[in-house]
């Protein structure tokens, strides 16, 4: 049986459609599960970790910087099942998070039509999506690089 998730604060709906299409392509790199105070992240971690060392000629520590805010989200136990996906773009000189993601992926939009060229800013596009069941986590990383290719329209309007 499926359970519905909240989606919750800082999830681009850009983001969460990129995380389907990557889920209906197979783009899965990684997956754990656990529970808040003893889950081992080290397989998406040492991926994500691989991926700046590869794509970023210099910041590639602003990887840190995700890997605390995606650390202190999990630590927090929930009373409802909720998600949250965390974008983690790796350009030459550095790695962005939700916030800064959507405003480069923004400014490559056809206002037109709302289809994006994030691959203009970013060579490789992660997302980290972390589900709460109560105190159990499941984490999977995905490749989102292809499978964002047009701004949602509730992103238009906010800060994503």
């Amino acid at each position: 049986m499926a359970i519905d998730f909240t989606i919750i604060m800082n999830t681009p709906e850009t983001l969460l459609d990129a995380v389907n299409t990557a889920k209906r392509n197979g783009n899965l790199l990684a997956s754990e599960n656990g529970r808040i105070d003893n889950i081992n992240m080290s397989s998406i971690y040492s991926k994500c970790i691989n991926a700046a060392g590869r794509w970023c000629e210099r910041f590639s520590s602003d990887l840190l910087i995700d890997v605390r805010t995606i650390n202190e989200y999990m630590k927090t136990p929930s009373d409802e099942h909720e998600m949250r996906i965390f974008g983690i773009g790796f350009r030459e000189s550095g790695v962005d998070h939700n916030a800064f993601l959507m405003a480069r992926i923004k400014d490559t939009m056809d206002h037109a039509t709302h289809y994006c060229y994030p691959e203009r800013t970013y060579r490789k596009i992660y997302a980290v999506v972390v589900k709460k069941d109560h105190t159990e986590l499941v984490a999977e990383l995905y490749d989102i690089t292809h499978d964002i290719y047009r701004i949602h329209e509730k992103d238009l309007t906010n800060d994503g």
